[in-house]
């Protein structure tokens, strides 16, 4: 009879084998995929027009100036500055003949470089990978998918400390014998070795698929306060904020109220009674792009509030932890060669854990055919005539 220690163990791997067969498709669907989006922000760079200018990212004078001569009347609703490319700005703005204009413009000289332009294929395999296709609903369902990867690497990992551990074999690559033998000791080699980092995707997926229950459940550990969110609330009196100020106004404001910010995006008001808005990067950002805000009067650039990173809840910090971690942002291109490759595993994983579950599938087959076959012969042995 097993022991309870025993016991443990199948019911682990048990768990570990469903797990893996029923959710595998799915996970190596967000691994191949995870794959390809880590490059996403590398490709649009790479087809974006190239400047070769000196502009300075503080100074949005130029391109508001280029933009009203070639599109006079036209409203300019958010100007964003690519960490990638200086010298480079993406306009977006509300034309008379689009609503939807977005274009580059060089920051020295103002000129317009051309179109925003995007791949449609890169496009739906980020939105396939982030969203499952299906807006928010999909961005909270690729949460369970994270859910699946991450209680079948520690269920893996638990099967293996509950059963014999022999820590040099467990980690040294496996010797050439049998073909199943060998399928099953790299399943087992390979996912004691890489389980640390699929846990790691795993968690920071899940946390980019629920940002504000984890903080929530982060506050119920550490028992911190909500933060405070009134900023949210201010609104600003049609009649005052009917004139708007040059671009460069709202950058001086921003970058004042922030020393040392390196302005990221400035957005215009979406309604009357709107707030200027302006991100900046600061020394300590966790993120590329920053995480201070300023939120500014329109037609005064009077600053409204400041939310700095560095003065962010802890549960905010981690969230934005998650995101630099998984989407590839703390490194160069060697850590993110890195991080795709992980998006093989699940694959690989898969495929193995499959020759595994019919390989034995195939061997109680061929136990139970024996047994019956002995049955049969034992007795027909019985229930022969005596002579």
């Amino acid at each position: 009879m097993p022991t309870r220690h025993r016991t443990l163990q199948q019911t682990l791997r048990s768990l570990h084998l469903w797990l893996g067969l029923m959710g595998g498709t799915l996970i190596v669907m967000m691994g191949l995929t995870g794959m390809i989006a880590v490059f996403r922000p590398l490709v649009e760079n790479s087809i974006a027009p190239s400047v070769h200018s000196t502009g300075s990212p503080s100074s949005l004078a130029a391109v508001e100036r280029g933009f009203a001569a070639v599109h006079p009347g036209a409203r300019i609703l958010r100007v964003t500055i690519p960490e990638q490319n200086e010298g480079l700005m993406l306009v977006q703005a509300d034309t008379t003949s689009n609503p939807r204009f977005e274009a580059y413009f060089d920051a020295a000289s103002g000129r317009e470089l051309g179109p925003h332009q995007t791949i449609g294929l890169l496009e739906w395999i980020v939105d396939l990978h982030q969203n499952l296709l299906l807006g928010k609903t999909g961005r909270r369902l690729t949460g369970i998918i994270g859910f699946a990867l991450l209680f079948s690497a520690v269920s893996g990992l638990l099967a293996w400390l509950n059963g014999p551990r022999e820590w040099k074999r467990g980690l040294a690559l496996p010797a050439s014998g049998p073909w199943r033998r060998t399928n099953y000791e790299l399943h087992r080699w390979a996912g004691l070795w890489a389980n640390l980092f699929m846990m790691a995707v795993s968690v920071t997926g899940i946390v980019l698929a629920y940002p504000d229950s984890f903080q929530q459940a982060v506050r119920l550990v550490t028992r911190e306060q909500p933060p405070k969110r009134g900023e949210r609330k201010i609104k600003i009196k049609r009649e005052t904020a009917a004139d708007g100020l040059p671009l460069d106004a709202y950058v001086r404001a921003a970058v004042t109220a922030v020393p040392g910010g390196v302005v990221r995006e400035l957005r215009m008001p979406g309604r009357p009674n709107g707030t200027v808005s302006v991100y900046l990067w600061a020394p300590g950002d966790i993120r590329p792009k920053g995480g201070n805000v300023v939120l500014l009067h329109p037609a005064s650039a009077s600053v409204l509030s400041v939310t700095r990173s560095t003065e962010a809840p802890f549960p905010e910090k981690l969230v934005e932890l998650a995101n630099a971690i998984h989407k590839t942002e703390l490194g160069g291109f060697a850590w993110k060669l890195a991080w795709s490759l992980l998006g093989l595993l699940p694959l690989l994983f898969f495929v193995s854990g499959f020759q595994i579950w019919r390989a034995r599938r195939e061997s109680l087959v061929r136990l139970n055919q024996s047994r019956k076959e002995g049955k049969t012969e034992l007795a027909a042995t019985v229930n022969r005539p005596a002579r």
